[in-house]
């Protein structure tokens, strides 16, 4: 299978690079196909997610919300917590903060055919359309081998332990190469909704771990997935521009 030239330009799954080079845009989070792919096709519900990476180092509380394959993240960089130092990163933070870069929402939409990236205290997004070869991927949805593996408490919750296995010979939109297993506690009482996700990379250790709290199982209202109404369209430069006419500068 020939692969699909990658549309995540300026977002981040599951993964989350050092520190940028002062006066970079921080990558918001974004939860896309190649997470969705362990989730109930129709998953509709909000939680607050704590995202941890142990080869990165670090634990992320985020919040989000699903609605029946479109995904929105709400981050705020001065909530990461890091294993180890890295340098200049509360300097860094701070300046983001300064800048109003340090929160942001980030919505994936096959419906909208769009990733947008909304900078809240910016009054303003940047929208990254889906490339039209790639959208004849996202309606392939791929099938699951599942292994259950017995009921286990998670949070205080009764959950189904199952471990879910993709074909990892092809679907590049939905990553299935990278991340082709997950194990996955599924809450008895709400069946469609997780309350821990461990992904698993193509050697079979852990990418990364998602643990569900604060969840509610209400559908999100629709509008939660495109840019506010009132908010500036912004191409990566002229966003760049606006971060960088607040970004501290060195005395």
């Amino acid at each position: 299978m020939k692969p699909t030239r990658s549309f995540f330009l300026i977002t981040v799954c599951l993964c989350l690079p050092a520190l940028p080079a002062v006066g970079q845009f921080y990558p918001p989070m974004t939860i896309d196909p190649s997470l969705l792919k362990f989730l109930p096709e129709d998953a509709a519900f909000t939680a607050t997610v704590e995202v941890s990476n142990r080869s990165e180092g670090y634990r992320w509380p985020v919040r989000v919300a699903f609605l029946k394959g479109q995904t929105r993240v709400e981050t705020d960089i001065s909530k990461m917590e890091r294993d180890r130092k890295v340098p200049m990163w509360t300097d860094y933070v701070g300046r983001m903060e300064q800048a109003g870069s340090a929160q942001s929402v980030s919505s994936f939409s096959g419906e909208k055919k769009s990733v947008f990236i909304v900078l809240p205290s910016l009054k303003a997004y940047m929208e990254q359309p889906i490339p039209d070869d790639a959208l004849p991927q996202l309606e392939k949805r791929p099938k699951a081998r599942k292994v259950e593996m017995g009921t286990e408490e998670v949070a205080g919750r009764a959950a189904t332990k199952t471990k879910l296995n993709f074909n990892k010979d092809g679907m590049d939109i939905w990553r299935t190469w990278e991340t082709p297993e997950a194990i996955v506690w599924m809450a008895k009482e709400t069946p469609g909704i997780p309350l821990r996700i461990q992904v698993l990379d193509s050697v079979g250790e852990i990418n990364a771990a998602l643990a569900f709290t604060d969840i509610d199982s209400k559908k999100p209202a629709a509008d939660l997935f495109a840019p506010p109404k009132g908010f500036t369209k912004c191409d990566q430069e002229s966003l760049m521009k606006r971060i960088m006419e607040k970004w501290l500068r060195d005395k």
